[in-house]
């Protein structure tokens, strides 16, 4: 995909439709569900951030990595958890560089730094060339 190809705002519509679904799924207690479609949000969300730097895709992305963490905490997937909770404070942090006054970023910083708090905050960040990889797909 090229830059000129992508919608950011359709992506990030995408994204938030996944999200939707993840919350409606851990609501009916079907956690392995929410947690396949919170990281397929992260994915798209991410990929379409890295090509476009679009910060509404970001922000999509990162409440994808607060979905994934507490999904992966209640299916006993503990490092997957820390892992998202570490990544998505990472990637909130260069945002907030960037938007440093965007509400949705600062808010979403704010419910990864509390959930880090109660987990105990200690997973690696996941960083590499494609940003929308993830280690721990089933």
């Amino acid at each position: 995909m090229q830059d000129s190809q992508i919608d950011p705002a359709s992506i990030a519509q995408a994204a938030h439709s996944l999200l939707v679904q993840a919350a409606q799924c851990a609501e009916q207690k079907q956690d392995e569900e929410a947690l396949r479609l919170n990281r397929d949000a992260m994915q798209i969300a991410m990929r379409a951030f890295q090509e476009a730097g679009a910060g509404e895709c970001l922000y999509r992305a990162l409440q994808a990595y607060r979905g994934i963490a507490v999904c992966a905490f209640l299916t006993g997937r503990q490092e997957e958890g820390a892992t998202a909770v570490a990544t998505g404070l990472a990637h909130a942090k260069l945002g907030l560089r960037h938007w440093p006054d965007a509400p949705p970023l600062q808010e979403e910083h704010q419910y990864l730094q509390s959930l880090a708090s109660r987990t105990g905050g200690n997973g690696a960040v996941h960083i590499s060339d494609d940003l929308s990889s993830w280690p721990f797909d089933d």
